[in-house]
């Protein structure tokens, strides 16, 4: 087959491929003597042919060849440098390849490489002369998008982007990201072909410059980028019921994507096929509410996102939503329980054993049943007690009430009815918080302390001497425990309890002691303390008051201090909190 009848091929082809779409009117022509040109192709706005619907120009070269395979994704062509110079003199020139089959000539494919000034640029910027060519890498036309008419329409926009942007004012992408410019992609398209569009061609770069008016230019960049996947925010359904709003949707070409719901949960959509992804984390309503998205999920038949449906399945896993109920129903279940003991943290279900189930089943039988016994394999000493009931990385304190032999009932401590407690003076009776009896290994570990609760109630009991003592060792156990955990709530208490301490006792030196080691925890000592501190200390005779004033006011050589005191005394002092501040050599 002679050239001639080769370029004829490849013009009637364009030309008719071309006659296929309403916006585009092919004026090409075989044998055309134009240099470098073939004619070109009238991209209009409307199907409406006239003056005032043309869009653009586009300067068309068809080149035929023949060929045996049709089906390769990029041909490369060799092109005429002096041809290149005047692409790049008009801005902008579509190079057409039509691959004609050498033994059935009507089979063919069409290749296509546009080349604008973006493309150029960098072409011929390694070209000292107008000699020679250069090879051009031309993409196969795909049977859906993007189509000619896509092609040449996201041509002239280009085109008009491009024009009058001189090689200086260019830019690699490297520049672009040196000066902090943001870079984006234009693409005009259908709705429905969008995302074809998107993914199955290269796309020119633009470099955003804000100017101080607020307009925006577009620099073109010299290098083309492909769009890998495309991310945006949807309104997620299941059979029309609402699952999530603000959802992220991750589009990958040929049908794929990824719905992120949470962090934990998500969808991998592939044609149409759906697979969840779901791993159980979080904190107790987090792993409930994630549950009850995936239990909607494994009952629909349908998904839509922003109202339009995304992927429809005629076999839903059923069986799937049912284990998901019941593992809803379990943690419904534990939240309440944990609930109703007061527990104030969140539990590890990592940790969770059977033993732990077991003592759950019991604190739940406690809540429905008041009255039920338990039995305990080890008797506990007093006939009520606070022991702790452990589950997972939880420690409830619970009132463990004797009935008889190992038979005990477990009541909630801190949420006992309305009733009033005393401290025994002979036969008379003290009034009293409950929480006295709290130890410092208590304060520091229980998970379901109510902490304002016991602020209010120890500092709302009416004062007695006998009160204020038990107080005061109530106060350094809280400090004890404050030094091991830090928990600021405790600190809050126990900065309540000294007031109301110094309030009714202002001058017991212990109080006074108790509120400077207070203060020496959170700031450093003021003078007015100090100065109470040292005339308290010149005053006093007991040995460990000198002792526990001596580190408050870090006065030189404590322990000769320590060395005078008994072997009980020295034990008595370890145990106070004062001794932490202690910074022994």
């Amino acid at each position: 087959m002679d050239s001639e009848r080769i370029e004829q091929i490849a013009v009637n082809t364009i030309t008719n491929e071309a006659l296929k779409y309403s916006l585009l009117q092919p004026r090409i022509q075989s044998a055309d003597k134009i240099p470098s040109w073939d004619g070109g192709i009238e991209v209009y706005n409307t199907a409406k042919h006239s003056k005032s619907n043309l869009s653009g120009f586009v300067h068309v070269q068809v080149k035929g060849k023949l060929a045996k395979d049709l089906t390769q994704p990029t041909i490369p062509y060799s092109v005429d440098v002096s041809d290149l110079v005047n692409y790049r003199d008009i801005q902008g020139t579509l190079l057409f390849v039509v691959l004609i089959n050498s033994e059935q000539p009507t089979q063919r494919q069409i290749y296509y490489a546009p080349l604008l000034p973006a493309d150029l640029e960098p072409l011929l910027k390694k070209t000292k002369n107008k000699t020679g060519q250069k090879t051009i890498h031309c993409a196969r036309l795909p049977n859906g998008h993007p189509n000619l008419e896509d092609i040449c329409v996201n041509f002239i926009m280009n085109e008009h982007l491009q024009r009058g942007q001189a090689a200086d004012v260019m830019m690699t992408l490297q520049e672009a990201t040196n000066k902090s410019l943001s870079t984006c992609l234009h693409v005009r398209s259908q709705p429905q072909h969008l995302l074809e569009n998107l993914f199955n061609t290269k796309h020119y770069l633009y470099a955003q410059n804000r100017l101080s008016d607020n307009k925006i230019i577009n620099i073109p960049i010299m290098a083309k980028g492909c769009v890998r996947a495309i991310q945006r925010r949807i309104t997620l359904s299941a059979n029309n019921e609402l699952i999530a709003n603000n959802v992220l949707v991750t589009i990958y070409n040929k049908n794929k994507a990824d719905i992120t719901i949470q962090p934990n949960l998500s969808i991998r959509i592939d044609g149409t096929n759906m697979k969840l992804d779901y791993q159980e984390k979080g904190s107790t309503e987090e792993r409930i509410q994630t549950i009850k998205i995936m239990n909607q999920l494994c009952k629909a038949s349908t998904l839509e996102g922003n109202g339009r449906v995304i992927i429809t399945t005629d076999q839903p896993p059923i069986q799937k939503a049912k284990k998901l109920q019941q593992r809803i129903a379990f943690l419904e279940d534990l939240d309440k329980i944990l609930k109703f003991w007061g527990v104030n943290q969140e539990i590890n279900f990592n940790l969770l054993t059977p033993s732990c189930l077991a003592n759950v089943n019991a604190l739940a039988i406690a809540v429905t049943e008041p009255n039920h016994q338990i039995v305990l394999p080890e008797r506990l000493e007093e006939e009520a007690s606070l022991q702790f009931v452990k589950i997972a990385n939880l420690s409830i304190l619970v009132l463990f009430i004797h009935v008889k032999d190992n038979i005990y009932i477990l009541e909630n401590f801190f949420n006992l009815p309305n009733r009033k407690f005393f401290i025994l003076a002979g036969n008379q009776q003290i009034p009293s918080s409950r929480y006295i009896i709290v130890n410092a290994k208590q304060y520091e570990q229980a998970s379901n302390i109510p902490w304002n609760l016991i602020e209010q109630d120890l500092c709302s009991v009416p004062f007695s001497i006998m009160y204020g003592k038990s107080l005061n060792e109530t106060l350094l156990a809280m400090l004890n425990a404050y030094d091991l955990n830090k928990n600021p709530q405790l600190l809050t208490i126990i900065q309540s309890v000294n007031t109301y301490l110094l309030k009714h006792e202002p001058d017991n030196i212990y109080n006074i002691i108790n509120q400077a080691q207070i203060v020496y925890r959170i700031q450093s000592l003021p003078k007015d303390i100090k100065d109470t501190l040292l005339r308290i200390q010149r005053e006093q005779q007991d040995p460990p008051v000198k002792l526990g004033i001596a580190i408050l006011l870090n006065q030189p050589h404590p322990e000769s201090i320590y060395s005078k005191l008994t072997p009980q005394q020295q034990k008595a002092f370890d145990s106070w909190p004062i001794s932490h501040l202690w910074k022994r050599r």
